[in-house]
């Protein structure tokens, strides 16, 4: 496989990450050497990623990053390319209990072909008359408890 760039990869580790139900927040790079993402996962999963193309290099900053806060007990994970991603991914979907391959499959197929139910997209309904109308998900639910 061709070596793939470190944002394309960036965009695949989100997504699985999304699948697991998690976060992957992108740090700010405001110190020399400081991981790639943040990610928070169900069940209180927290762990700090560096994302490398499969040819990348850790530069001596990010070697004495990662040795500093593994000192202090915190996980820092080194992956090099979307094979590996792939593989620390499925191992957190066997950890928290979640779908694997084919269920992840079938979720992103479900997303492309029917956009309108993901996440801050206004949803069609039909009511029971027979009559659509739309539900807005961009409001939060205290907007609709002020609105009582």
């Amino acid at each position: 496989m061709a070596d793939m760039r470190e944002t394309a990869l960036e965009a695949v580790f989100r997504q699985r990450v999304r699948l697991l139900g998690g976060m992957a927040i992108k740090l700010a790079p405001t110190v020399k050497g400081l991981p790639d993402r943040l990610v928070l996962l169900p069940g209180g999963g927290m762990f700090l990623v560096e994302l490398k193309t499969e040819t990348g290099v850790l530069s001596a900053a990010q070697r004495e990053w990662h040795r500093r806060v593994t000192l202090m007990g915190v996980k820092v994970e080194t992956l090099y390319g979307p094979d590996e991603v792939r593989v620390w991914a499925l191992e957190k979907a066997k950890e928290l209990d979640a779908p694997a391959e084919e269920a992840w499959a079938k979720k992103i197929h479900d997303r492309k072909s029917n956009p309108g139910n993901r996440p801050g997209r206004p949803k069609k309904h039909a009511e029971a008359s027979g009559e659509e109308h739309i539900i807005d998900r961009s409001r939060s639910s205290l907007d609709h408890w002020r609105e009582a």
